[in-house]
C-alpha cells in the first residue's frame, strides 16, 4: 500500500483527487458496457452457436426457447412502447453476450480502466494547474 501511495505522490496526485478517479472508471464502465453491448447487438456473435445448438440439440432448443419466454427481462422489454418485439428479443441476446464478453475481459478491462483513470486525473491536473498559474500571472 505504502508503493501505490508513493507512487500517486510522484505524480502530484492526493486524496481529493480520488473522487474524479472514481467517476472517470465508472464513465468508462458504462461506455465499455455500451460498446460491447451494441457491438453484440450488430455482430451477433452467438448466431452461429444457437444455430448449430438448434440443428443438433432439438430439445435442448426448446427448453431454452421456453425459459426465454418465461424471462422477466424480455416481458418488459416486449411490453415497452418503444421497442418492438423481435428487437426486444435482440437488445435481451445482445445483452447477454455482451455480459459473458466482458466478464471475459475483466482481467484486462479493470486495469486498463485504472490506468486510464490515473492518467486522466493528472492530465486535468496538470492542466488545471497550468491555467491555473496562467490566470495569476496575467492578474499581477
Amino acid at each position: 500500500m505504502e508503493e501505490v501511495k508513493q507512487y500517486f505522490a510522484s505524480k502530484g496526485l492526493e486524496a481529493k483527487d480520488i473522487p474524479k478517479g472514481v467517476l472517470l472508471h465508472e464513465v468508462l464502465g458504462l461506455g465499455v458496457l455500451l460498446s460491447v453491448w451494441g457491438g453484440c447487438y450488430l455482430m451477433k456473435p452467438s448466431g452461429r452457436f444457437l444455430q448449430t445448438l438448434q440443428k443438433t440439440q432439438p430439445q435442448l432448443w426448446k427448453k431454452a426457447e421456453t425459459r426465454m419466454e418465461t424471462s422477466k427481462l424480455l416481458s418488459k422489454i416486449r411490453s415497452s412502447k418503444f421497442v418492438s418485439s423481435s428487437q426486444g428479443t435482440r437488445l435481451v441476446v445482445a445483452f447477454g453476450e455482451g455480459y459473458f464478453i466482458r466478464k471475459l475481459l475483466v482481467p484486462v478491462l479493470v486495469p486498463l480502466k485504472l490506468w486510464v483513470a490515473v492518467v486522466a486525473v493528472i492530465a486535468l491536473k496538470t492542466t488545471t494547474s497550468s491555467s491555473t498559474a496562467a490566470t495569476t500571472t496575467t492578474t499581477t
